[in-house]
């Protein structure tokens, strides 16, 4: 603790009635370890940790006074997680964390009775407490009976005002929490929890905040097995409830791969959750109409405004089309680049128009779609497209059963591949285009010489074609009008000297 922190914890003699404040006071200075500007040795630290020891009844009554609560669950929490520095034996910050947790363990019955939901950061001090004694307890009954603890008090940690918006940091700590419960207790004590939760789901008062718990719980260091149980029993019921189904999005988070990466349902559940507590059926929409399934890819507000303005068709527009494949998850690390372009482009009054695209059908029913949507008057200003890529393709997706659909023996319908060039289909698609509307590839190496940016430019005349010649993606793209009020864009990569600009087939920068 910092030096005049005890102070700062302790009331003023008043505040405590009959209570032996004095006492008190001084076995919670020991806490400080020399935090008051002492030189720390092994002899001083022995010293603060028999005087704590030696007030254990003092710290267990503290616990019924409710003006001290706060400052002894702060210090215990504190003594369990305490690691001494340099010059100081490992020793002693085992047993400073072992004392720590016996201390809580001691006094489980009086922090159960200090519990006040009107009292929301005690509520949370008390469970963050309690946790570390799970987290850090020597002892099967240590760590049991702070299980048992947490299961009790969980749902209502949701009813308080910490946990009210979900976004607010303390309320990150019931993910964990959870994580906890699941992945130390019993059977019958992870069955009692996964129990809790489906209540927490099912009850209107808690159902979002369970709902984003068990989102980002469901893909971390949890047992297969009880994974599998929180899936079925509380995250594929509501996806069917949004006439969802979580197979097919689980596949399309998997991808080629063939295996859920843990951070999949957590960087998507989540976020789907909170997109249909404020738009109910906004989802299937998504889905439905621009296949967007990796919806953790975008940020909330991107994914609202596509929905809320799907069928203005006044609003000049460009197409994102997003590879669903995604083998690394590297994909996911291009939000806040993208997030940039969509408000630079909704402040020069651009849309941008998402479709998440498996395939070269895919494709084509994007620019169909918003053929047929937006009208000819107002065709797409310019294309993105996101995805992995190598000099000669972009992939897009991953059949379901394993295997390519192999157009002929040169490409597959899963990738845009410099072979489909040949085709006379693929030249409709300026069609759909403004004369000079730009294309931009985000993909790996698509940008070296007589690579697929190349080779595209030299078949749509009059475009610019934006690329990478390295292995790295774009890391900023700066937008602004020109006096005819036509979009240039500038893209800065992650690596110097990569940037490619081709004009029929030429380079240009």
């Amino acid at each position: 603790m910092i030096e005049g922190a005890v102070d700062s914890l302790v009331p003023n003699e008043e505040v405590l009635g009959s209570f032996d404040h004095n006492q008190y006071k001084k076995v919670i200075s020991a806490f400080s370890f020399g935090g008051d500007g002492q030189v720390v040795t092994d002899g001083s630290v022995r010293q603060s940790l028999d005087q704590i020891r030696g007030g254990r009844i003092i710290l267990g009554e503290s616990l019924r006074e409710s003006e001290l609560v706060d400052s002894t669950l702060n210090s215990l929490l504190e003594l369990e997680s305490m690691r001494f520095g340099l010059g100081i034996k490992s020793s002693l910050g085992s047993e400073a964390n072992a004392l720590g947790c016996d201390l809580v363990y001691e006094n489980l019955q009086q922090i159960e009775s200090s519990l006040d939901l009107a009292k929301p950061e005690r509520y949370q001090l008390a469970m963050e407490t309690v946790t570390k004694l799970l987290n850090m307890g020597r002892t099967t009954s240590q760590r049991e009976s702070a299980i048992d603890f947490l299961i009790r008090y969980f749902q209502d940690g949701l009813r308080t005002a910490d946990a009210q918006d979900v976004q607010e940091p303390v309320y990150t700590s019931y993910p964990s929490i959870a994580d906890s419960i699941l992945s130390n207790g019993r059977r019958d004590q992870v069955e009692a929890a996964i129990g809790m939760l489906e209540q927490a789901v099912l009850e209107p008062e808690t159902h979002q905040r369970a709902l984003d718990v068990v989102s980002r719980n469901v893909g971390r260091y949890v047992d297969e097995e009880i994974k599998r149980e929180l899936k079925e029993r509380i995250i594929r019921r509501e996806l069917e409830n949004l006439d969802l189904d979580y197979d097919d999005l689980a596949f399309a988070w998997a991808g080629e791969t063939g295996k859920l990466l843990d951070y999949c349902d957590e960087r998507n559940l989540p976020l789907l959750f909170s997109l249909e507590s404020s738009h109910k059926g906004i989802c299937r929409t998504l889905i439905d109409e621009f296949g967007i399934k990796n919806f953790g890819r975008f940020t909330k507000e991107m994914l609202v405004d596509l929905f809320e303005q799907r069928n203005n068709r006044e609003l000049p527009y460009g197409v994102l089309l997003a590879s669903q494949s995604d083998h690394s998850g590297d994909i996911y690390a291009t939000i806040g680049q993208l997030d940039n372009s969509y408000k630079q482009l909704k402040a020069l009054g651009f849309g941008l128009r998402i479709y998440e695209c498996a395939s070269k059908i895919d494709i084509a029913r994007a620019f169909l779609k918003s053929a047929k949507r937006y009208g000819k008057d107002n065709k797409i200003c310019f294309v993105m497209v996101d995805g992995h890529g190598t000099p000669e393709k972009i992939v897009l997706g991953w059949p379901k059963d394993g295997g390519q659909v192999l157009i002929d023996k040169t490409t597959a319908l899963n990738e845009i591949n410099k072979a489909d060039l040949e085709g006379t289909g693929t030249q409709r698609i300026s069609e759909f285009l403004t004369d000079d509307a730009p294309i931009i590839l985000n993909a790996c190496l698509t940008g070296v010489d007589d690579g697929l940016a190349q080779t595209m430019s030299s078949k749509y005349q009059n475009r610019k074609f934006h690329a990478t010649a390295g292995s790295t993606t774009i890391d900023v793209v700066e937008i602004e009008k020109d006096e005819e009020d036509k979009l240039l864009f500038k893209i800065r990569y992650m690596q110097d000297g990569i940037a490619r600009t081709y004009l029929n087939g030429e380079q240009i920068n």
